[in-house]
């Protein structure tokens, strides 16, 4: 496997990127995913930690494209 494609796939963080297996890497990051909304986030914002998962999820799918607020307000109700 290719550096850079190496680096695309498991991140920036040196945990997942020298993680010894492709499985470790994931293993790590779903790790830190799921811990950081819990341990981070709650300290300055009260959310509901499978809120900003899939909220993140959201933003993920939509990466380079235009953002429609109206659009992802209604998919959380905030808009009917």
């Amino acid at each position: 496997m290719g550096a850079l494609f190496r680096l695309w796939l498991r991140g920036g963080f040196p945990e997942s990127l020298l993680a010894t297996s492709d499985r470790a890497s994931l293993s790590w990051r779903e790790h830190f995913i799921g811990t950081y909304p819990e341990r981070d986030i709650p300290t300055s914002v009260r959310i509901l930690t499978e809120t900003l998962r899939h909220f993140w999820t959201m933003l993920a799918h939509e990466q380079g494209g235009l953002l429609n607020v109206a659009k992802r307000g209604a998919l959380f109700g905030f808009i009917r």
